[in-house]
């Protein structure tokens, strides 16, 4: 996103595997910078690596319309708390992972961050993003269902006050059925 508040183009990524989340900046878009960040360290990670809490898929967004100044850039971040640090995803033993679950955070400058809370339940790679014709937050949510994975939503007027959906708020978005194959390795 482009913040025109410091002029700068700034990018949130996965730093590390089920490590930490950093930020990349740019001028021009093209050429992107680390900086180096009082957060963690001498790094550019906004949120630091919290082993056995590992982090997974996340999503980042500049909120133009934020009546509030601390809450203009917002992300959320899916973690799996694992039982032992830094595995390798190949070798990641996902019958040792103790709890999963999304957490959102709100910040000023995408540096200094505040986390809000948890989601409801919902699986890695949701994501969230806003709609500006229904002034609507819009949580995309992986989940699991009869016939395997499915995509499915909750709208909320309020980013923060949105993450406290229960399963019967979660709209179907994208569902398979009987014409849907399923893997032939088994895996949902």
């Amino acid at each position: 996103f482009f913040d025109p508040a410091d002029n700068l183009f700034k990018m949130t990524y996965h730093a590390g595997w089920f490590a930490a989340t950093a930020l990349a900046t740019s001028r021009d878009g093209i050429h992107w910078d680390r900086p180096v960040l009082p957060i963690d360290g001498l790094t550019n990670r906004i949120l630091p690596i919290s082993y056995p809490r590992m982090r997974d898929g996340a999503g980042f967004w500049l909120d133009t319309f934020a009546k509030d100044p601390a809450e203009r850039f917002k992300m959320m971040v899916y973690y799996r708390h694992g039982s032992h640090p830094s595995m390798p995803y190949v070798d990641y033993d996902f019958d040792g992972v103790k709890e999963q679950y999304a957490e959102i955070y709100t910040s000023p400058d995408a540096i200094n961050w505040t986390a809000r809370g948890r989601t409801g339940l919902c699986g890695d790679n949701s994501n969230f993003y806003y709609n500006p014709f229904d002034k609507k937050w819009y949580y995309s949510l992986r989940v699991h269902a009869e016939m395997g994975r499915q995509r499915s939503y909750v709208a909320h007027d309020d980013f923060v006050e949105g993450r406290n959906w229960v399963e019967q708020d979660r709209k179907p978005l994208v569902v398979p059925d009987a014409i849907d194959h399923a893997s032939p390795l088994g895996v949902v």
